[in-house]
């Protein structure tokens, strides 16, 4: 990990003092470049308020929307049996997900802005990057967990012995974690080495 950190710290030196040689309309002056992170920091903001929203929504008007689960398919969910506490329940657990992504989307916003105003390899974009990858990685997490919560706590008032505990493993959640994982390896390297980089220089 030392060595990782050591070298994310030479490669950051090297960027800057690369672009640092740059003429300034090598740089950023791509009004393209700079319309088109404008764009995403705006649906950054859409989604950021967009998927909380729509998340609430969903379990406000649970009666509505209760074909759309998995567990209602493979024919687990008793709606009859379906009370208040546990729609509650179920909906928080998964609109604390939604607000956790949201939070990431909100960094992801600031680091687009950053770029718009033509500030590229700095601290605070790196605490952006990193703050939006640990986000991302921990809702791949909760999403190992998301079927699992949602089948008990749905299926809690079934008759004995038909409680459901549906747990889902696929390739599409293994890709997912995998990549928040790599994501945040590589920030959090960066991060580090920015750290150690400016460590060194201050010691110099």
């Amino acid at each position: 990990m030392i060595v990782l950190y050591y070298f994310s710290s030479i490669l950051c030196l090297r960027i800057n003092q690369t672009f640092k040689q740059l003429p300034l309309r090598d740089m950023a002056s791509n009004k393209t470049l700079i319309r088109f992170n404008s764009a995403m920091a705006m649906l950054c903001t859409l989604l950021m308020i967009g998927i909380p929203i729509a998340m609430a929504w969903f379990w406000l008007n649970f009666d509505s929307n209760i074909e759309s689960l998995s567990i209602y398919a493979e024919g687990a969910l008793q709606v009859e049996t379906i009370v208040s506490w546990q729609i509650i329940t179920a909906g928080t657990f998964s609109l604390l997900g939604s607000l956790i992504f949201a939070y990431g989307l909100y960094q992801l916003r600031k680091l687009f802005i950053n770029f718009t105003s033509r500030e590229y390899f700095t601290q605070p974009n790196l605490e952006c990057m990193y703050r939006f990858s640990l986000v991302l990685f921990i809702t791949a997490t909760l999403k190992l967990f998301d079927t699992a919560v949602k089948s008990l706590v749905l299926t809690w008032n079934n008759p004995p012995g038909e409680r459901v505990l549906s747990v889902t493993l696929g390739s599409n959640e293994f890709w997912s974690l995998f990549i928040a994982a790599t994501f945040l390896a590589i920030t959090w390297s960066f991060r580090e080495g920015v750290i150690l980089a400016k460590e060194n220089a201050e010691f110099v």
